[in-house]
């Protein structure tokens, strides 16, 4: 029988990710799957799924992917946008046009902020003072903000580690704003357009989407980042993908936790567990 240890941190939940509904999905299938929190026991299996839900991955996740055989997402390691952003702004920039501001880590640092309740609170009673607001739910925790100019974005933002200045280059489909998101593990990928009336396009109510056959460009990227799990989301500039966001440890939306078409689409994706038993 194979095995599956899927590798939280310590305290966190299972059942706001999608991996939750995965795993579901494996057992039926007759795998044996444990979910293990912190690092300080070792549970045997034949795959890890690291599942860190974290920017940049402490060591002793990484020490202890060691020990297995094989490991999902072991490569993928840092995901703070500086790290992949082809957007990025500095203060002598040559940019005329709109200029977005955003939280280099990823999810607005909410993980980081859960784990350790001092490690941004100066930056974001500073931060909030300059009209930026975080992550705290629904739409209005996107916690980006849009400028007309570089010359508008206060000028303590460029200063701040926590923050980070791109190119606002939206993708427009009809009179919609558009975003597109890229989905894989293993071998499986799928891609949908998101289109919404707003700029910063999340999925609610006003949110349309629509499945795309998936870019090979995004494989590429993909591979490029060590991603083998998780989804990317970008905008099409000049026919080229330019990625907005990295993501290895997916949540589950509100908006579609129950559609079936999802979850359809979500059970498909399961069976890609079964190419790292080879």
């Amino acid at each position: 029988m194979k095995s599956v240890v899927v590798l939280f941190l310590s305290g966190d939940n299972p059942d706001k990710y999608v991996v939750s509904r995965l795993a579901a999905y494996w057992r039926e299938e007759g795998l044996t799957v444990h979910f293990l929190f912190g690092t300080s026991r070792y549970v045997p299996a034949d795959v890890l799924f690291l599942h860190v839900d974290l920017s940049v991955v402490p060591d002793r996740f990484l020490h202890l992917a060691r020990r297995y055989a094989r490991t999902i997402n072991g490569r993928v390691t840092d995901i703070r946008k500086r790290v992949y952003s082809s957007l990025a702004l500095t203060r002598v920039s040559s940019h005329s046009g709109p200029v977005i501001v955003k939280t280099n880590l990823n999810y607005g640092g909410k993980p980081e902020r859960t784990l350790h309740p001092n490690y941004v609170v100066r930056a974001y009673h500073r931060l909030r003072g300059m009209g930026l607001r975080f992550l705290t739910g629904a739409r209005e925790g996107v916690g980006y903000r849009v400028y007309p100019s570089m010359a508008s974005v206060p000028a303590l933002v460029w200063f701040d580690p926590y923050l980070l200045v791109e190119k606002f280059l939206p993708e427009r489909v009809d009179d919609r704003y558009a975003v597109r998101t890229y989905h894989c593990f293993g071998e499986h990928e799928s891609c949908f357009l998101l289109t919404s009336p707003h700029p910063l396009v999340k999925s609610g109510p006003e949110t349309e989407t629509h499945a795309l056959e998936p870019d090979p460009r995004l494989r590429t990227l993909r591979l490029a980042l060590g991603l083998d799990y998780g989804k990317i989301d970008y905008v099409l500039v000049d026919d080229r993908p330019v990625i907005l966001d990295v993501n290895k440890t997916i949540g589950l939306s509100e908006h579609f936790a129950d559609d079936p078409v999802v979850a359809q689409a979500r059970r498909e994706r399961a069976r890609a567990i079964h190419g790292y038993f080879r």
